[in-house]
């Protein structure tokens, strides 16, 4: 964390900090009640670093360790992570991607699928990600049914937010397993908590922000709502950032949440 945010490290982890002890956070989880933290996804590492943040805090509130459980689905390849300068695990996932024709066009690496044209390899990977779909909606329903305490950490949705003709952020909207995951989630009993992390680097300072508790949803079509707090949350962290720091341009761009068919649900 000191390597990509430098100074700025010690300001994020007191935001997880405050947080957890505003919340009793740690305690909860200890006692056993499960936690979603749902968050925006302005770039791919930015769930990773809510993760090595809250772990921060743990260390602070006397949590040696978080027992952290990593699970890498090809085909939910999220894209890549650039440290220095230094694209770590870009062609390990370019190498995955011309194999199994899976990367993400949103991930900034387009693959040319008329390289790949066999008809039965698209059926087996469709087939493949059917099945490790199901495993990951499977695992994700007994972390939250569990006696015991857990914490899923996710972006709203496997696309990275656009730019507009303007330039203004445009979350994506959450993915349909995003909110069933939410739904089910507080149906089992477990809380959401809207996380705005906007990370910055060495030079400029992070803005981040964790919302209200939310318990209840009434289907998954409402968890909507949850990226919409999100997107509101960032523009008012972004505007008071601002004040304090005119010079840094992305906390002059405006963001809102993407559309989405108001109607169902």
């Amino acid at each position: 964390l000191e390597i990509l945010h430098g100074d700025h490290a010690t300001a994020n982890v007191e935001v997880f900090a405050a947080f957890a002890e505003r919340e009793k956070f740690f305690e909860r989880l200890a006692d056993g009640h499960s936690f979603v933290f749902v968050g925006s996804h302005l770039e791919f590492q930015d769930v990773g670093f809510n993760l090595g943040y809250l772990t921060r805090a743990a260390h602070q509130r006397g949590f040696d360790r978080l027992d952290t459980r990593t699970t890498l689905m090809i085909g939910r390849l999220l894209g890549y992570l650039e440290v220095m300068g230094l694209n770590v695990i870009d062609d390990i996932l370019r190498k995955a991607a011309n194999v199994l024709k899976t990367f993400p066009v949103s991930g900034g690496e387009a693959v040319n699928e008329g390289d790949i044209t066999d008809e039965d390899l698209n059926r087996r990977v469709r087939n493949f990600r059917k099945r490790q779909n199901a495993r990951t909606r499977e695992e994700f329903t007994h972390l939250m049914t569990s006696d015991h305490g857990h914490l899923v950490i996710e972006a709203g949705s496997g696309s990275r937010d656009a730019k507009d003709e303007h330039g203004y952020v445009v979350m994506e909207p959450f993915a349909n397993g995003t909110r069933e995951d939410l739904y089910l989630a507080v149906q089992a009993g477990a809380s959401i908590y809207p996380v705005f992390g906007d990370y910055g680097n060495q030079d400029e300072p992070s803005v981040v922000e964790i919302g209200r508790e939310i318990t209840t949803l009434a289907s998954p079509q409402h968890a909507h709502a949850v990226g919409e707090i999100i997107a509101g949350m960032g523009n008012r962290a972004r505007g008071a950032a601002a004040k304090e720091h005119p010079d840094v341009a992305r906390f002059h761009v405006p963001i809102r949440y993407g559309s989405y068919d108001r109607a169902r649900g």
